[in-house]
């Protein structure tokens, strides 16, 4: 199970991530291109630290605008329960990463719970 949660899955992610892009017009090729970086610099960090300190992203600095701004901008209810999800268990591992605003990890707890759906 734990195989096959992070290898297809990962690709499930991907192809989320290009379905996003093609909402807003971008074609899925060149939105790979946009994510393949960010996709090998990732597998490189987790190469060499562990998964709290590999993690990067608006939730790890707690910018609050940004996470809110995704929800504000997500028109399928799939794809926003999804980003919850997700975001509620990288709030949680970011409680564990060094360095993190903790009062800041709160308000996005907050802000992706499901009592907050509009």
């Amino acid at each position: 199970m734990a195989a096959c949660t992070v290898s297809n899955y990962l690709v499930t992610l991907v192809d989320v991530g290009l379905a996003l892009y093609e909402s807003i017009g971008i074609d899925r090729e060149i939105g790979y291109k946009a994510l393949y970086p960010l996709i090998r610099g990732t597998v490189e960090n987790l190469k060499h630290m562990d998964t709290k300190e590999a993690l990067t992203g608006p939730i790890a600095r707690g910018d609050i605008a940004t996470v809110k701004a995704h929800l504000d901008a997500v028109s399928d209810e799939r794809i926003e329960d999804f980003y919850r999800f997700l975001g509620q268990a990288t709030v949680q591992m970011a409680k564990q990463k060094s360095g993190t605003d903790k009062s800041k990890l709160g308000k996005l707890e907050e802000l992706l719970s499901d009592e907050v759906k509009s």
